[in-house]
């Protein structure tokens, strides 16, 4: 699930952990946790000695979600168990001199902000140096994962949003609010964006899927997309009108949501057309035609009007 650039990021980024505190959500069979153990292991080795204080917490349901039996893992079935494939990916990676560095904890994150619940989800309450997140697949998920976690990110620390080039609109948003906090400063092949924590001054109250001021959609999203231009490869800013035309979708806005997909799909040929990127448009396809999908089953359950599904149709 993940590209070697983003295996090799994740190493870098623990293995540059000041005090080795990493939390790793969303660890799925295991691909990120082996590279982030890997990343302590290095940090060990140029310490020319073991820190027993280092440590990744990892989070994750274990339960193969919908949509995603056989496809992600073969021979196991939606709402089945793969905690197991995960313990033998692992198992190999965990060094004899620190049997303890790996705290796994099973469950689901509340997708409701858990605004009374961050003691439980996160007990240790420490400083956390990495934090990775891989499993706000939906709306509310991701705002306890920023009530629960993202504040314990100190100045200088890193959140790692390894679905942000998606289509995931709650992502965006949410990021850009707190744009004066978390500056993207690592652009990697795949769908990762780094960020690193440049202030703990105050911020408003993420928006919910419920109180996200629609009527200032065309401003908020205009102002989301504005500053991802020039960044990086250019990608952050296409998944930026993908996330956009999902969102509007969402609200019942499905001729502006196709439009938006329509604008990324001439968007993307001018982002690839530079040799450099070459290496960066096979991850990309897999998810533009997975969001194409969601676009026009999104429009279906919306019922949204037949003019909007035969453009979204044409959309290549």
């Amino acid at each position: 699930m993940l590209t070697r650039d983003e295996r090799d990021y994740l190493a870098w980024v623990a293995a540059a952990a000041p005090n080795g505190r990493i939390v790793e959500l969303g660890c799925f069979l295991g691909c990120s946790t082996v590279s982030l153990l890997a990343g302590l292991n290095q940090r060990d080795r140029r310490r020319d000695a073991v820190d027993h204080q280092a440590r990744l917490s990892t989070y994750d349901s274990f339960v193969m979600p919908h949509g995603g039996g056989g496809r992600w893992a073969p021979g196991v079935r939606e709402g089945e168990w793969f905690g197991d494939l995960f313990d033998a990916n692992v198992a190999p990676h965990i060094v004899a001199a620190n049997p303890r560095r790996l705290h796994v904890r099973h469950g689901w994150l509340p997708d409701d902000g858990a605004l009374g619940l961050a003691h439980q989800i996160y007990p240790e309450q420490h400083p956390i140096d990495v934090l990775f997140v891989d499993l706000a697949k939906v709306w509310g998920v991701h705002n306890t994962v920023m009530h629960a976690f993202g504040s314990f990110v100190p100045v200088g620390g890193v959140l790692v949003q390894q679905d942000f080039k998606s289509w995931l609109p709650w992502l965006f948003l949410h990021m850009w609010q707190l744009r004066d906090h978390f500056e993207p400063v690592h652009d990697v092949p795949g769908g990762t964006i780094g960020f690193v924590r440049r202030s703990n001054t105050h911020s408003e109250a993420l928006w919910t899927q419920q109180s996200f001021p629609c009527q200032r959609f065309d401003e908020v999203w205009d102002a989301v997309e504005a500053s991802w231009k020039g960044f990086g490869s250019g990608q952050a800013a296409l998944h930026a009108a993908m996330a956009r035309g999902r969102h509007a979708i969402m609200i019942g806005r499905a001729e502006h949501g196709v439009e938006c997909f329509e604008r990324a799909n001439a968007q993307r040929r001018t982002v690839f057309n530079r040799p450099e990127l070459d290496p960066w448009r096979t991850p990309f396809d897999g998810i533009w035609a997975d969001a194409l999908v969601t676009m026009r089953r999104g429009l279906i359950k919306a019922g949204s009007n037949s003019t909007a599904v035969e453009r979204a149709a044409k959309v290549a």
